[in-house]
């Protein structure tokens, strides 16, 4: 089986960057309003900090597995 092109790969490993920093990014954003809004600083944003760092392993292993797959 032939690897992909180049282009190919970093197009794919991009794709992992920002899944990642995204979700953890999101995860924050949300915590922070949440404690504004509900005043209960800093317990929203450290909660869905780390639940978003779990979620964008999880979603960075899952991505990472399918491109195995695909090859390369």
């Amino acid at each position: 089986m032939q690897s992909p092109p180049r282009w190919v790969r970093y197009g794919r490993g991009l794709s992992l960057v920002f899944e990642f920093t995204g979700s953890v990014g999101a995860g924050v954003f949300i915590g922070y309003v949440l404690d504004q809004k509900l005043g209960t600083e800093p317990w929203l944003l450290i909660t869905l900090t780390i639940a978003a760092i779990v979620g964008g392993f999880v979603r960075l292993v899952i991505m990472a597995r399918k491109f195995e797959k695909a090859g390369g």
